[in-house]
Order: structure tokens, then sequence, then C-alpha cells
């Protein structure tokens, strides 16, 4: 008789979801999202990242609380701590910067629900960042959403 079920359990995509009252987003980013979605332990070590992983190459501090990776012309790789700098959430974007215009972003957002997917560290939110750019990847069912 063949086995119907699998010792080992579906990987878990989000470790939390998190309502808006619940988080630092201000309200012009993203304002039609309901919360956000912060990444598991199974969806970041899908986009490479395991528990001891040092931050990925070409990731250089902006500021504190602020990392960026070149991509091409005027475009960066962002992850930005949100709140304060206790907080463990980063975000992660993709950051238009046209030099002497207005600078804009486009979050990393689930593609059914908008929410944003956040990573509890920013290596892991830069491991994401990475396998998403410049389209997300399975597992990660998500899309680039205009934030800023």
């Amino acid at each position: 008789m063949s086995q119907l079920f699998s010792d080992r359990t579906a990987p878990r995509f989000f470790e939390r979801i998190i309502d808006r009252n619940q988080t630092a987003l201000p309200p012009d980013y993203l304002p039609e999202a309901p919360g956000a979605l912060i990444a598991s332990e199974d969806m970041l070590r899908a986009a490479g990242h395991t528990p001891n992983s040092r931050r990925p190459r070409g990731w250089t501090p902006l500021r504190p609380g602020v990392f960026r990776k070149p991509i091409g012309n005027q475009l960066c790789l962002q992850v930005r701590q949100c709140g304060n700098a206790r907080s463990d959430h980063w975000t992660i974007e993709i950051v238009h910067d046209p030099g002497f215009s207005q600078e804009w972003a486009e979050a990393l957002v689930c593609a059914f629900s908008g929410r944003p997917i956040w990573a509890r560290k920013y290596q892991g939110a830069m491991r994401m960042a990475d396998h998403c750019h410049p389209l997300p990847r399975p597992p990660v069912a998500g899309r680039w959403a205009k934030a800023r």
C-alpha cells in the first residue's frame, strides 16, 4: 500500500500576519494594504537565507537602518527598518532615484492580499530582495507595487 501522507509537513510561507494598526506603516505607504506579512524561515531558506547568513555581496549601508544595492540605471534594491532601531521588521523595496526628481519606491507585496512582505532581519530581507528581483520567483507569490 502506498503512503498517502508524508511525514514532512508543508512549508510555512508566512510566520505572522500583522494588522496595519500594529505596524509602523505611514498612511501614504501602500494605503490599500491592510497590514504586513512576515516571511517565515521556510520562505527565507528558499530565497537562500540561513539563520547565520551574513550580508550578501553588493549591499552597503546608506544610513542606520537602511541598506541599498545598485541594480541598474537609477535603480537600487533597498531594505529598510520599520519604526525605530529596535524594530525587527524590514521592508523589501526597489528604489527609483532619478537624481533631481523625487525618488519613489516599489515594495514587495503578496500577490493576493497586497500586504507588504517583510523579514525579521536585514540579511533575510536582502536575500528576499535578491531572490525577487526583477520578478518574484517561487515560492514567493509576490509582485512589486508602487509604495510611495
